[in-house]
């Protein structure tokens, strides 16, 4: 006969971890010194979201009323249960207690803990449930893999050296990339698949100058200065407006842009003040620009599609 495990329970736990967790990335940014208030602010953004897709699983589940039969207890046993019984998860609170905010190393270190233990709940979840049930869930991987590429790229900030802030302005640059091109999937007006796609071509020209820093260094030849940002600083001359039917979906991913555009200046800015070399300083300060132009741009579609409901870009 066939028996079913409390997928329910397991839901339920997953739940009350993620809002812990968010709970104290809230805490650390209010705490902590600048440079980990910003990556936790967003992170602690991007664990509501989480949270709120979890919720809506659960309650799929719960709606649909029927058992998981035993062929997806080998999924649970193989990623969910072991990762709930993890030392990172047993004792998160009191982990979570004892960990000084004020050390960015010691708040990076943990929180990338968290966040790869994470991961593995959630593929698990993915592996154990049927797919009508975690539909949306691989949007939320894909964030949560970049959630630790970025801290993987703030412990490498915390070293101090170039060639580490290179490899993390590298890497912040894709994510970005990757963020806007799914921003556009989710546009249904012409005017907001055209402004995150554009957004999209700025990351990945920005990832192109660092990369050709990283290698020109590699290779011997040292730092070539060029301008990261190009035409980005050119007057944007907007179209009258184009209506947004995702209007909400849309406004959500532009305060999330406009917050993770934000923290990528502060981020830079911070770095060119690390750094004594005039041309290496330049290339943050030249970064830190480009992401205020950005930034900029987000906050003016903001606007529009609050007050409009349209999108004004060409």
């Amino acid at each position: 006969m066939k028996r079913t495990f409390p997928i329910k329970s397991i839901m339920d736990k997953i739940l009350d971890v993620q809002k812990t967790v968010q709970d104290f990335y809230d805490r650390v940014a209010r705490e902590a010194p600048n440079g980990a208030q910003e990556l936790l602010t967003f992170m602690a953004r991007s664990k509501g979201q989480q949270i709120e897709l979890l919720s809506t699983i659960v309650e799929r589940w719960v709606n649909q009323g029927k058992p998981v039969p035993t062929d997806y207890e080998e999924a649970s046993n193989l990623y969910l249960i072991p990762s709930i019984h993890s030392k990172i998860f047993a004792d998160l609170s009191k982990t979570l207690d004892q960990v000084d905010v004020t050390d960015s190393q010691s708040v990076a270190d943990l929180a990338l803990a968290i966040e790869k233990e994470t991961a593995l709940l959630y593929h698990g979840l993915k592996a154990a449930l049927p797919e009508r049930i975690v539909s949306g869930l691989d949007d939320i991987i894909r964030k949560q893999n970049s959630n630790v590429l970025s801290l993987h790229d703030w412990i490498n900030e915390l070293k101090g050296n170039i060639d580490d802030f290179l490899l993390a302005a590298l890497h912040g640059e894709l994510a970005a990339k990757r963020f806007y091109e799914d921003a556009a999937e989710k546009a249904e007006s012409e005017a907001g698949r055209k402004l995150f796609g554009q957004l999209a071509d700025f990351e990945q020209a920005h990832f192109s100058h660092i990369e050709e820093i990283i290698e020109s260094r590699n290779a011997g030849v040292g730092i070539v200065l060029s301008a990261a940002s190009g035409s980005e600083s050119e007057p944007i001359h907007a179209a009258e407006g184009e209506v947004e039917p995702n209007r909400k979906g849309i406004s959500e991913i532009l305060v999330m842009a406009i917050e993770a555009e934000k923290n990528a200046r502060i981020r830079y800015e911070k770095i060119a003040t690390m750094l004594d070399d005039p041309k290496e300083k330049a290339i943050f300060e030249d970064l830190a620009n480009s992401e205020r132009v950005h930034q900029k741009i987000l906050e003016d579609q903001f606007y529009q599609l609050s007050n409009e409901g349209t999108i004004a870009w060409t």
